[in-house]
């Protein structure tokens, strides 16, 4: 399961495209301690979006950005910890249709990852939120690099866990003639009929399945990785070395866990994170 820590945005490709802040609304937010989450709902364009945050607002940033099939509960654990040890402040969303967010219907939402950049982006600006740390995974990583993209100087440091730049982590991608590339290139609705099909397949989590687990997987864990596999087969180890070839002094950790490692091991995520930000001085742990 690979993680890469890079200190400084370098990590950055031609703009794709120029994302503007269009209307918001209102934000409502439950009150809490600082040194605990609060929840509340950040109206973007109409659409209200779920979100949990913690930590001193005027303390560094780090913004997770979640994967699929998940949400940002993939993050309460490990963000729990590191406002509790280090002096951060942490935020995390839900997408439109992820979560706890509204659901938006294709009529009124473009499901895309240009759009839900632009969607984080604007919720970000609303949140008062100008520079920041990324922490990405999964859908998260197109997403956060159109974030680099467009607004590189905002960016103080990143963090990729499960994701992939590279067609070096991505063995189902590699052939050029292959079912998915081909997929990308002009949309098989058959493709669609049939990964839809494996999903409403895949089994719930129970006592028998859980029987069956040699580790003790954490159960929400092992609901969300029943598609990246038990130890992700989807997005492979070389991909996380691949990083090094664009940034050399990122810093590389493979853990024996699963595609939603922040669930199954949190204690170990958050441990790798605070080591990174004290040895680059972004926060000042608290003893």
């Amino acid at each position: 399961m690979p993680f890469k820590f890079v200190r400084v945005p370098q990590l950055v490709t031609k703009t794709l495209l120029l994302l503007s802040i269009v209307l918001a609304c209102f934000s409502v937010a439950a009150n809490a301690h600082v040194d605990s989450l609060s929840y509340g709902w950040q109206q973007v364009d109409g659409i209200n979006l779920f979100y949990r945050e913690g930590g001193p607002r005027d303390a560094p940033t780090l913004v997770f950005l979640h994967g699929n099939p998940s949400s940002s509960i993939m993050y309460e654990k490990v963000m729990e910890q590191l406002i509790a040890t280090n002096g951060l402040h942490v935020i995390a969303m839900d997408y439109p249709s992820f979560g706890y967010s509204d659901a938006p219907d294709r009529s009124r939402y473009i499901y895309t990852f240009d759009n839900l950049a632009k969607t984080v982006s604007e919720f970000l600006a609303l949140r008062g939120i100008r520079r920041y740390g990324l922490y990405m995974q999964d859908y998260g990583v197109p997403i956060g690099f159109r974030l680099i993209t467009n607004a590189p100087a905002a960016i103080s440091f990143l963090i990729v866990q499960n994701g992939v730049i590279h067609l070096d982590g991505f063995p189902a991608a590699q052939d050029e003639n292959g079912e998915l590339r081909k997929h990308w290139r002009h949309r098989n609705l058959e493709l669609d009929r049939r990964r839809a099909g494996y999903r409403l397949s895949l089994p719930y989590v129970n006592a028998a399945s859980y029987a069956e687990e040699e580790d003790g997987a954490n159960p929400d864990a092992m609901l969300v990785m029943v598609e990246g596999g038990s130890r992700d087969d989807f997005f492979t180890t070389p991909g996380a070395l691949a990083y090094l070839r664009d940034a050399p002094q990122a810093d590389i950790h493979i853990i024996n866990s699963t595609h939603f490692a922040t669930l199954d091991k949190p204690e170990v995520v958050a441990g790798l994170v605070s080591n990174f930000l004290d040895r680059n001085s972004v926060v000042i742990t608290a003893h």
